[in-house]
């Protein structure tokens, strides 16, 4: 039997959602700031958890009663997305939420105006946005950012300076990866070039002295998509011939076994063309697939990333100064070979020259 719809209406319905976001606001505003608290969070399944993450937090509450749950919702919500669009200062959200939540009740139950309040509160935006950015100001110099580094770390000085150390070496555009380490102490390790844990998909692409796949100024293309038939590699080889005889490097979620003897075929007795699976699993090889291409200056093409194969251009195809593959890994370096550019990259490439490192935090 279908559940039943409840529906609810005026003040009992402005209350019950009102208790909602009261009891994830609560649970989640001590935790602002560097001096914040820390809540502990006791999942059904597995080990409790320990942390002062808003967005962490607000997403753990789930609530019984259906009005409460839809206030609990909108303000995961609004955690969820100041993570999303900033990466931080989820918790801030809740609390002016919550605040603009208040404050709007309390004038609509004096006779204000709903449709008004919110126009209102448009117009308003746009001049607190304006004065916040007038007064805003860049973190350029590794002292600027080992303070903020270290507001985030909730004091701790070292790790603040770890941190801030890492972002201002690693660059604008450069990688940081942070990961759960063995050792007793926190250590940064920086490599040049990005390295990627997913090698050659056989040893048919290796060289046959044993030595690692070296491709210098190579192509890269990134499908999200799967590659699985030799009209594929048709239609790519149509795109790659105006290139000469370059080395390319082909990186996609899986390849079948059609697709690789089409490119051993291709090949022949010289492996020009190397195949290289997306590093990570599920949602993360999306994330893997954007990391590449903005290191490659690259597009992701596929039907699932919006572009066809058939549709796919010149502009599409990355670059890399020096690929290394090996069976285990890969590693695109760009800045050191100093080799000239393809004419559809100059155009494209970002004007910045800043040198780019991969730091893993351990």
């Amino acid at each position: 039997m279908a559940n039943k719809t409840q529906v609810f209406f005026g003040n009992k319905a402005r209350e019950g959602y009102m208790r909602g976001i009261n009891i994830v606001a609560d649970a989640v505003v001590p935790t602002l700031g560097p001096k914040g608290r820390c809540v502990l969070l006791s999942p059904g399944a597995g080990r409790p958890k320990i942390t002062k993450d808003g967005v962490s937090v607000a997403k753990e509450i789930r609530l019984n009663d259906p009005l409460e749950e839809a206030g609990a919702q909108l303000i995961r919500n609004v955690a969820s997305q100041a993570c999303s669009n900033a990466g931080d200062g989820t918790t801030t959200a809740t609390l002016l939420a919550r605040a603009l939540i208040v404050e709007g009740h309390r004038l609509i139950a004096a006779g204000y105006d709903p449709i008004s309040l919110k126009q209102g509160i448009d117009n308003s935006l746009v001049s607190v946005v304006e004065y916040l950015r007038a007064r805003s100001r860049e973190c350029r110099t590794l002292e600027s950012l080992q303070h903020v580094a270290t507001i985030s770390a909730n004091g701790d000085t070292a790790i603040g300076n770890m941190i801030g150390e890492a972002v201002f070496r690693s660059g604008e555009n450069g990688i940081i990866n942070v990961r759960d380490g063995s050792a007793l102490k926190d250590t940064v390790d920086y490599v040049e070039g990005m390295v990627v844990d997913s090698g050659a998909v056989s040893n048919d692409y290796m060289p046959h002295n044993g030595r690692p796949w070296q491709g210098e100024q190579a192509l890269v293309l990134i499908s999200a998509s799967d590659l699985d038939t030799h009209e594929q590699l048709r239609t790519i080889a149509s795109v790659l011939d105006q290139y000469d005889e370059r080395p390319v490097v082909m990186i996609a979620p899986s390849f079948s076994e059609e697709f690789e003897y089409a490119v051993r075929r291709f090949n022949g007795p010289s492996p020009r063309i190397m195949l290289v699976k997306t590093p990570g699993f599920g949602s993360t090889k999306v994330s893997s697939e954007r990391d590449l291409a903005t290191y490659t200056n690259s597009t992701v093409v596929g039907d699932a990333a919006g572009i066809p194969l058939d549709k796919m251009s010149p502009s599409h195809i990355g670059y890399g100064a020096l690929v290394t593959v090996t069976r285990r890994n890969m590693t695109i370096q760009q800045e050191k070979l100093k080799l000239p550019l393809l004419p559809c990259w100059k155009a494209s490439r970002r004007s910045s020259t800043t040198r780019k490192t991969n730091v893993l935090v351990v």
